[in-house]
């Protein structure tokens, strides 16, 4: 079986007394923070930090993004958002997914110097209160999403483990299942994948054995 780009894993992980967000969600958002992390102080987290490639862009009728969706969004606390529904007006849905464009705009901008700001002093800076940022986020989303508490400074900093980070010399991205739908539908579009992703070496290999030169090593 090929690998798609480096050989990585994806793992879905039951843990023993999670907590049942559908029954507690301030329990949920305690478990999550108690186990997950993006503070880019920890020991750690220089395997953490997204860098974009070729791989990650997305070129749309509005400007190359990340597939990703990084930078991430600064939050004050740790939160479980949920979208608005379809009565939803799609004037403000469209302002508001314009208002976090802006905010990422600027952090993509200025990644390599981003201000030691407060969540506070972030929000004056783009003249937000926080119930209108909250609102702008909720407008950017599909399903359940969990936004971890994050200072603009780890806003390109993927999600870990705290005690692994310090003994597992690799990236990981972990996230916190919230919404099942989106688990099955993630697991099933990995199994059907095409090989678009495929690295060159791989692609050449393919390329030799289907021309005859079973001897490829």
């Amino acid at each position: 079986m090929f690998h798609t780009g480096s050989p990585h894993v994806h793992m879905m992980v039951w843990l023993e007394g999670a907590p049942k967000i559908e029954e507690d969600v301030a329990a949920s958002v305690q478990w999550i923070d108690k186990l997950i992390s993006c503070n880019v102080n920890t020991d750690g987290v220089i395997h953490q930090q997204h860098k974009h490639t070729k791989s990650c862009q997305r070129i749309t009728k509005n400007g190359t993004i990340c597939r990703f969706h990084i930078p991430y969004s600064p939050m004050k606390d740790t939160c479980i958002l949920k979208p608005y529904g379809k009565e939803f007006p799609k004037n403000k849905k469209t302002s508001g997914k314009e208002t976090i464009a802006r905010v990422k705009l600027y952090i993509e901008n200025n990644k390599k110097n981003l201000p030691e700001w407060s969540f506070e002093e972030f929000l004056q800076h783009f003249a937000l209160e926080e119930n209108e940022y909250i609102t702008a986020l909720r407008c950017t989303i599909n399903r359940p999403t969990v936004f971890l508490k994050r200072d603009i400074r780890s806003c390109f900093t993927n999600a870990f483990i705290k005690d692994l980070a310090k003994v597992w010399r690799s990236n990981m991205d972990i996230q916190a299942i919230v919404d099942p739908y989106g688990v099955a539908r993630y697991i099933a579009s990995y199994m059907t994948k095409a090989s678009g992703g495929i690295s060159n070496l791989m692609k050449e290999t393919s390329e030799q054995i289907k021309h005859g030169d079973l001897c490829v090593s």
